[in-house]
């Protein structure tokens, strides 16, 4: 018997990309879904940081690194998506933060929206979602 892979990369054409760099920080506590996320990405052209816990992202986004946009688990040990994205749009509210769940549909949407997430996507992604998040403008600080 073979080695059969439990997940389906799915070809993107490139052409419904915004095809410009743009610096991802991922956060998710699933290391599975964070490797997926970085190879596809990263297949696309953007540079991809991954971050297996919101204190971690949090620490990356206050003293390392600036980031075109950040996309987040919402369902997470300690500190969840939703205070995460919370505490980020206080320290840098200039920036995109999107959230990326298997179990978006246990959360109010107004919770979400009031929290300031700039878009809110069920996983697993689908290509139109993600073409989304990436043409998004991309607003930088005043």
């Amino acid at each position: 018997m073979g080695n059969h892979s439990k997940f389906v990369f799915i070809e993107f054409p490139l052409w419904i990309f915004d095809m410009s760099t743009k610096k991802i920080l991922v956060d998710d506590d699933d290391l599975t879904h964070l490797k997926l996320m970085k190879k596809l990405l990263g297949k696309l052209g953007h540079i991809v940081v991954t971050a297996g816990s919101a204190e971690e992202a949090e620490y990356i986004l206050r003293y390392e690194e600036e980031f075109s946009l950040v996309i987040t688990d919402l369902i997470m040990p300690w500190l969840n998506g939703l205070d995460f994205c919370r505490r980020v749009k206080i320290l840098k509210p200039y920036l995109k933060i999107y959230a990326l769940s298997g179990w978006v549909y246990n959360f109010d949407r107004n919770e979400l929206e009031d929290a300031g997430f700039d878009g809110i996507y069920q996983k697993p992604i689908i290509k139109s979602d993600l073409a989304e998040i990436l043409n998004a403008d991309i607003c930088t600080e005043n």
